[in-house]
This record gives structure tokens, C-alpha cells and sequence, in this order.
């Protein structure tokens, strides 16, 4: 006959269970061996790593400089004690910021293991932080999920949580795109130049059915709940607008069954598509506006490329590359198609414009928005275009060449502003003065000759640094703003005490050694104008400096020499 245990007598067994577990000794030592290898062993191996590669200085001599760093973000504000302090903090915070974010980034473990469980994690069908795994292979970026899913980016409250979304080191966005639109209309507007808006429309909005259960055949695209809201009011201020949304719509859904119009593995559009737009707008920039009739001879040929989609690199998959047919644009003479100073256009655009003309984006280059749009214009057009941070970027670099002299709105009749639709939720809408251009333009830096690029070496003190990109952007390669002063001149000629100047900070989603530089830090360049590599870099996506003057400044393309 079984005894009955009293159930105060259960509790009192079940407590001294819970609180006493018994491991024997060799477990106890296994354990307590592989707990001091992963606490012990992963930042030695870390250690090991960086010392083969001198990045443990690199480190040591950051980490030391924040203090110092705070010392002189100090004695050079002015103002209250708070605000100084306040200002001080703020330099010490973003340092720190980006000292964590490289080691991070730089983890040894991170590399080797992550891109085999995010495979693992793809094949499950999940993503990460930034990229989902939709349909039939195609894969998503956030933002463009975001942009649907979430509030309209016109509702107060958005516009009011957003725009207090800055820390201690980052200023807050401005994040109505009305007032950055309707301020640059009208600037433009008192120098007789229209202005055209292409907001271009994300995947999501045109192929849902690729990444949730809904129904083929789509009549119309998704939108953001503020979408037609925004489009009216910018409509009524006087702006045109040519949304292209409807039009890929019907090419992706028409009578011909679900054509794709994007790239399965990347956020853009495939070439046929955007080359459907680009003679659509055409067409729209010869009804509302009277531009030359002189037309040029543009020729065209096919070539065939194959590209990783930057989702896919962003997942880290090893993936078969996709390929696609772009049509390559030259003049008459058989020369590739250029941008054009005196055109009656200016494009402005981001990545929707670089892919396929941009050749570091891994899809061929002298194919992009641009050269069609030229092409089934029969006009040269001018552009400025570069990839991420269209709510501002372009503008802000036609006001720094502008302030220094150059003046790209002369001849200028239409401004087509190319954005992805995106950025009106996400985007820091600056309203950006543009300045009028100086009747003596500052004196042009001297060009490189020979076969040496590099006018001149010079050793300088890194005075401030821009931020270095945040992981999980759809981009591989970066460029970073130096100010350097104090320069010594080791070789060449080089007559300015001080620069900016612009290096790489990753390539091929890499960090380079330039990410760790900090204020206080002494490096030696080697110079070269940057009008000489603008036409490609300055597609690039880069960081700025906050201080307005050295924005205006005139840059230097840099190539850190190592010590």
C-alpha cells in the first residue's frame, strides 16, 4: 500500500529540489572548463586577431583620445557652462558610439559564424533586423515593408515622435517632406526653373503578392496611408508630379499576366522597367514644358550582366547571381553618354538613378535613369545623383557647389528630383538655402598630372569626423569627411593649412581602418582634387560634417598612407 505524502511535505521536497542540484565532479569541471574557454578564449583569439593586424593600437589609440576629445569639443564652444558640457558630451558619446559599433563589426566570431546561421535562418524563411525572406525566392528590405505596415507619414503624431528622434549625438530629423519640397520650389521658382518630383515606388508597393498571401492581378499600387494626401498638397503648392507607382503597376499586372519589374534579390527595379519610366517622363517633360527641339543622335546597345542584389549581400547568402539585359547608352560617335553642364534639365536622383550606371553597384554601368531619360529625350541632361539619403543629399551637394562657384542651375529650365518612396517616411528633410554663386569663384585646386593621381602628402590632425555607416544598409562601399588641419607637407605642394577631405570607410560591407580615426588623431594623406573623381565617388554614399562652413568647403579626395 503506497503512503500518502502530506502536500506541505511535497512543497518542502519540491523547494529543496529547486534550490539544490547535484552535478558530479566531472561535469562540474567540463563545465566550468568550457565556460572559462568562451568567457577567456573568444576575446583572446579577438586580441590575437587585431594584433596580427595592428588594429589593437588602432583601438588603444582611440580609446584614449575620448577625453581629450571632450577637452577640445569644449574650449571650442561657446556659451553656458551646461551648453559647453552638454556639447563636450556629445563628442565623447558619438566616439564611443562609433569605437563599439567597429568592434562589433570587426568581431572575429561575428564573421565566421554569423553568415552561416543567417543562411541557416534564410532557409527557414526569416531574415534579419533589416531584410525579409518573401515569396519564390525575393527578398525585402525593411524600410520598404515599414512604408506600408506603419502609420501615414503625414499624421502629427508621426511627424512629431520623429521629429524628436535624435540622441545625445545625432541631430532630430525634420521629417516633413512638404516643407523641404515646397522651400526648394520655390527658390527654384524665382530663378525661372521648374521643378518635377519622381517619387519611385518600392516593391512592396507594386509586388505585394511577393512577400504576403494576396491576390494577383492588382488594379492599383499600395501605398502609405499618406500618399495621396501628400501628393495633392505638393500638387496645389504649385509642384508637378510624375508618379510612375500606376504605370508599374499595369506593366507588372497587365493582360500579359505578373511580369517582375524589380530584382528579386535587390531593392531596385530591373532595367526594362526603368527604362519604361524614363521615356514615360519623357514624354511628360515634352508636354509641360518647351524644351529644345535641337535634338542629339543617342545610340543604344544590349549587354548582359549578372549582379549579387544587395538584399542578398546584406543576408550574407551565397546566392547564384542574377542576370539581366541593360541597354548601354553612347552619342553619335560611339562615345558612353556623359552628363552635360549646359543642359536645359538637372536630374536629381539616388539609387534608383545609379543602379546600372554606377559600376561599383554590381549591375554594369552606362545604363542608368539618366542616360535613358537623355536618350528618349533626344537631350543632353546634367545629374546629380547619390545613392541613400535622397530627402537631402543631392541638394545639399548642389548648395556646396553652388557655394563654391559652380553653378549648375545655369541654362537650367526643369529640375526632375528622382527619390524612392521610401525616404517620405523615413527621410531628414532638410530645408537647405541655396546660396548665390560668388561673383569670383574660389581658385580651382591644381590637377594631378602624369601617372601619378596625388598632387601632394601631407601629415594633419584629424579636427572632426563624419559617422561612419550604420550596419545593415543596403550599400557596400562608404565614403567618410575628414577636416584635417595643421598640415605638414611631405611631399608635392600643397598650400592650404587645413582640408576636407573624403576617404573610404568600407568597402564591400567591410569597416576600413579609416572608420576608427577620431578627433585628435594624426594621420598622413595623399591629396587629390575631387572634381577628378566626382563624376564616379560622388555617387558614393557618404557621411558630412555638421559644421555648415566646412560643408560649403572646397573637398579633397584622400588615400590614407599607413604608418
Amino acid at each position: 500500500m503506497s503512503q500518502v505524502v502530506p502536500s506541505n511535505a511535497r512543497e518542502e521536497l519540491a523547494k529543496r529540489d529547486l534550490e539544490q542540484t547535484d552535478i558530479a565532479p566531472g561535469a562540474k569541471r567540463l563545465l566550468l572548463i568550457v565556460f572559462a574557454g568562451v568567457i577567456f578564449g573568444v576575446p583572446m583569439i579577438q586580441w590575437a586577431s587585431e594584433v596580427r593586424s595592428k588594429e589593437d593600437v588602432v583601438r588603444a589609440a582611440g580609446i584614449a583620445r575620448f577625453f581629450p576629445q571632450a577637452k577640445a569639443a569644449w574650449e571650442a564652444n561657446r556659451g553656458s557652462g551646461w551648453e559647453r558640457m552638454t556639447r563636450a558630451n556629445a563628442v565623447v558619446l558619438k566616439s564611443i558610439h562609433d569605437y563599439e559599433d567597429s568592434l562589433e563589426r570587426g568581431s572575429f566570431l561575428r564573421k565566421a559564424v554569423l553568415p552561416r546561421f543567417q543562411s541557416l535562418l534564410v532557409k527557414q524563411g526569416a531574415g534579419n533586423e533589416q531584410a525579409y525572406v518573401g515569396r519564390d525566392g525575393w527578398l525585402f528590405y525593411r524600410p520598404s515593408i515599414d512604408l506600408l505596415t506603419g502609420p501615414g507619414f503625414l499624421d502629427p503624431k508621426v511627424l512629431k515622435r520623429r521629429a524628436l528622434a535624435g540622441n545625445e549625438w545625432q541631430t532630430p530629423p525634420q521629417p516633413d517632406p512638404r516643407r523641404a519640397i515646397v522651400a526648394f520650389h520655390e527658390v527654384l521658382k524665382a530663378r525661372g526653373i521648374d521643378l518635377v518630383l519622381v517619387p519611385t515606388p518600392v516593391k512592396t508597393m507594386i509586388h505585394p503578392e511577393k512577400f504576403a498571401g494576396m491576390p494577383s492581378g492588382r488594379t492599383s499600387p499600395l501605398v502609405n496611408a499618406s500618399h495621396e494626401a501628400f501628393v495633392r498638397e505638393v500638387r496645389e503648392s504649385g509642384v508637378r508630379v510624375f508618379d510612375p507607382s500606376q504605370r508599374l503597376v499595369e506593366r507588372a499586372h497587365g493582360n500579359l499576366g505578373i511580369r517582375s519589374t524589380y530584382l528579386a534579390t535587390d531593392t531596385h527595379w530591373l532595367p526594362d522597367a526603368m527604362e519604361d519610366v524614363a521615356k514615360a517622363l519623357a514624354w511628360f517633360l515634352r508636354e509641360e514644358f518647351a524644351l529644345s527641339e535641337d535634338l542629339q543622335k543617342y545610340q543604344r546597345h544590349e549587354e548582359s550582366v549578372q549582379g549579387m542584389g544587395d538584399i542578398a549581400a546584406m543576408l550574407k547568402l551565397d546566392r547564384p547571381k542574377e542576370k539581366v539585359t541593360i541597354q548601354k547608352v553612347c552619342d553619335a560617335a560611339g562615345k558612353p553618354w556623359e552628363t552635360q553642364a549646359e543642359s536645359e534639365i538637372l536630374l536629381l536622383g539616388d539609387s534608383f538613378s545609379n543602379i546600372f550606371s554606377l559600376e561599383g553597384m554590381g549591375w554594369g554601368k552606362g545604363a542608368g535613369f539618366a542616360e535613358q531619360l537623355s536618350f528618349h529625350l533626344g537631350l543632353p541632361i546634367d545629374a546629380i545623383v547619390r545613392n541613400d539619403s535622397a530627402a537631402y543629399a543631392t541638394r545639399q551637394i548642389l548648395a556646396g557647389e553652388l557655394a563654391r562657384g559652380k553653378d549648375r542651375l545655369k541654362h537650367k529650365r526643369v529640375v526632375v528630383w528622382q527619390f524612392a518612396a521610401r525616404e517620405l517616411a523615413i527621410g531628414d528633410w532638410k530645408v537647405i538655402d541655396l546660396p548665390a554663386v560668388p561673383e569670383i569663384a574660389q581658385k580651382k585646386p591644381a590637377p594631378s598630372s602624369g601617372d601619378q593621381p596625388w598632387i601632394a602628402t601631407a601629415r594633419g590632425s584629424v579636427a572632426q569626423a563624419s559617422a561612419i555607416p550604420e550596419e545593415g544598409v543596403p550599400y557596400k562601399d562608404h565614403i567618410r569627411s575628414l577636416y584635417l588641419t595643421d598640415f605638414t607637407i611631405t611631399d608635392g605642394a600643397f598650400a592650404e593649412p587645413d582640408a576636407v577631405v573624403f576617404v573610404w570607410d568600407m568597402r564591400e560591407r567591410e569597416l576600413t581602418p579609416e572608420a576608427l580615426l577620431q578627433p585628435g588623431d594624426e594621420v598622413t594623406v595623399r591629396l587629390r582634387p575631387w572634381d577628378e573623381v566626382s563624376a564616379t565617388l560622388g555617387r558614393v554614399n557618404r557621411s558630412e560634417l555638421d559644421d555648415l562652413e566646412l560643408l560649403l568647403a572646397t573637398p579633397w579626395w584622400g588615400e590614407v598612407v599607413r604608418d
